[in-house]
């Protein structure tokens, strides 16, 4: 009988769990916020040809694994979180804060005309990321919305402003990994503080040039991208966020063909195939919050179960 009880119990316990993991604040609308670079905002080409679909320019960035990820999330809450993507093409982290720096793809990109390709930012002088980062929480927050995830990417165009403006990248590249761990951590702390329960993925870095081993950037991509993805790993650990791996998957090992890198050299994954790898790793790793609720449940259940034998004993 009490065996019959106990596996009811958890049942119950978690058909709850889960509910609770997946919409935790029923009847306010969630929002998933997406930071970064190009590859946050979805960025495939950067021209504005109508043909390409989702993917042409300007965009409100609602494409790539982040639209992939926000219908994966629609599964669990029964709706579509509301999406908001602020990533800018060329984002580094230095440039994320103030605006200045970012890597242009060619010529005749500016900082400024780099933002206004995402339509989240607007006004005679577009917003640094950092500013909208904090008038959107504040406005989410006004509104009654919840975000209740955020991606970021960030990282790899630190590594190409090394490798374009370095005349010795690799006696450089620690310095350039200290000021992205400095950066990192400052915008991960900014994020806690407004955001404490939020689910954070950081997104690291894949080698598209394992498929171009003559480029000039395949040596120092292929020696300096495991450092990034290091930081960006032990970031993750320190402030209770999902690490989501690239290295490891079609971007890198079969970059030919999931990226657009054959493509003049674009980095970019290629379209829909290549963005479904991200969002594919991002759909595989558990929310922390469901799995906090579950332990703290199955451990106040086997709580009740050792006393209940201990009545039953003492009987």
């Amino acid at each position: 009988m009490i065996r019959m009880m106990l596996k009811a119990a958890l049942s119950a316990l978690l058909v709850l769990c889960c509910g609770l993991a997946l919409d935790a604040r029923a009847g306010q609308v969630q929002t998933y916020l997406s930071l970064g670079d190009s590859i946050a905002f979805g960025e495939t080409v950067f021209m504005n040809n109508p043909a390409l679909g989702p993917y042409s320019d300007p965009s409100n960035g609602d494409r790539g694994f982040v639209a992939m990820y926000a219908n994966f999330l629609a599964s669990g809450y029964g709706y579509r979180p509301n999406v908001i993507n602020l990533g800018v093409d060329g984002e580094t982290s230095s440039s994320f804060s103030s605006g200045v720096g970012r890597v242009p793809p060619g010529p005749g990109f500016t900082d400024a005309s780099l933002a206004e390709l995402n339509t989240n930012y607007t006004g005679a002088t577009p917003p640094t990321q950092a500013f909208l980062l904090g008038s959107t929480i504040a406005s989410e927050a006004a509104a009654g919305h919840v975000i209740s995830n955020v991606s970021i990417s960030l990282g790899s165009n630190d590594l190409f402003a090394l490798a374009l403006t370095s005349k010795d990248p690799l006696a450089d590249l620690p310095a350039a990994l200290a000021t992205f761990k400095s950066n990192y951590e400052s915008l991960l702390t900014t994020i806690r503080a407004s955001l404490p329960n939020a689910n954070i993925d950081l997104i690291g870095s894949y080698n598209p040039f394992t498929a171009t081993p003559s480029s000039p950037f395949a040596g120092l991509a292929a020696y300096a991208i495991p450092l990034l993805n290091q930081e960006i790993s032990a970031v993750a650990g320190e402030f209770h966020a999902n690490y989501i791996d690239l290295f490891d998957t079609p971007l890198t090992t079969d970059a030919a063909s999931y990226t657009l890198i054959l493509n003049q050299g674009d980095v970019h994954p290629y379209f829909d195939k290549g963005y479904a790898v991200i969002a594919a790793q991002m759909e595989s790793v558990p929310e922390p919050s469901s799995m906090v609720l579950l332990t703290l449940g199955l451990g106040g259940l086997a709580g009740w179960s050792v006393a209940s034998r201990r009545r039953r004993t003492d009987a």
